[in-house]
């Protein structure tokens, strides 16, 4: 069975060619077009490859974004759960492709050895094994090569001893390039920025005041610890209209007097029970207003009176839909 299924556009051929061997040379399979044997439906062969490789591998250039045929098989990859997409460039991934993490081969040099080839590997090798995959290592190596090159120059003390200190915000700038190269700095205590596990639980964490203080509790010495605090202080309390609803249950008694016909009867209970229903529905105190109220579940109960016509009574639930004041804290 074929490891690595990659998909690219035919404008990156070379590129491709470089990676597969890069991908080869650590003992992975993999399957590209090139492979497709002549005489073969090769549309049909491409798609049973892809659905039989146990990892897909999606090269982003500018060319390939635009290619109705590597979209399509990023989509089957995807809702497979095995998509492992890399970018070259400065380049955005398709619409609904964007939360998979893509793997930057921007600075790759074609070395099946480099970093980003060795976190590719890691990362295939664990969705193989059905295991977690290892931290990456490529951010972290780019930044200390970045640190080694400043330090190689007549200056090199000078730059490596500003990116300690963060002196200009050297350093603070060199963690922002990249979500990953900010969680590397984050593990590192560098640039103020912060662990992989804490930018991640803020940015997934829900709107509001507590959300805020949960965070706190969680990371009280974290990066962000500074602005959920200065968040917090800066809290707002106002009142608000909130929307709620109250049933209580009724009960219109029958007729003193019958009506000629059953209908009759029953169209009298029913317009009892509008009645009853606003009657029911008030508002507790100044608190609360009451928005609509009407009647579920009428249940009505006609019997033949003795002296002739009908009678009904009807049980019903009385539905308040109503709003009460109250005082919400709000976080920005």
């Amino acid at each position: 069975m074929t490891h690595v299924f990659v998909s690219y556009s035919t404008d990156d051929r070379t590129r491709v060619a470089k990676l597969v061997a890069a991908l080869e040379r650590h003992k992975l399979t993999t399957w590209w077009d090139q492979n497709t044997q002549a005489g073969v439906e090769w549309r049909l062969h491409i798609l049973d490859q892809l659905r039989a490789a146990r990892c897909v591998v999606v090269l982003w250039t500018p060319s390939s974004v635009a290619s109705q045929w590597v979209r399509e098989e990023a989509e089957i990859a995807k809702r497979r759960g095995v998509l492992f997409p890399v970018r070259f460039g400065e380049v955005q991934p398709p619409f609904g492709f964007g939360e998979v993490q893509c793997a930057d081969f921007t600075s790759w040099s074609g070395s099946a050895s480099d970093p980003a080839v060795i976190d590719l590997v890691e990362a295939i090798r664990a969705r193989m094994e059905g295991r977690p995959a290892g931290p990456a290592e490529a951010p972290h190596k780019r930044l200390l090569r970045r640190a080694a090159i400043a330090t190689a120059t007549t200056s090199g003390a000078l730059a490596l001893m500003a990116f300690g200190l963060d002196a200009f915000g050297v350093q603070s700038r060199a963690c922002a390039i990249s979500p990953a190269a900010s969680d590397t700095c984050g593990a590192l205590g560098w640039g103020g920025r912060p662990t992989q596990e804490e930018r991640l639980a803020w940015e997934s964490r829900r709107d509001g005041c507590d959300a805020l203080r949960a965070h706190l509790a969680r990371f009280p010495d974290g990066a962000l610890r500074v602005e959920s605090q200065a968040r917090l202080d800066a809290v707002k309390r106002v009142d608000t209209w909130v929307a709620g609803s109250r049933e209580l249950p009724g009960y219109v008694r029958q007729q003193e007097m019958p009506m000629a016909t059953e209908a009759a009867a029953t169209e009298d209970a029913i317009r009892q029970v509008e009645k009853e229903v606003r009657g029911l529905c008030t508002a507790a105190s100044e608190q609360e207003r009451l928005t609509d109220a009407r009647a579920t579940a009428v249940r009505t109960d006609c019997r033949t009176d003795p002296r002739g016509g009908t009678t009904c009574s009807a049980s019903f639930t009385a539905l308040c839909s109503l709003e009460q004041l109250r005082r919400v804290e709000v976080c920005e």
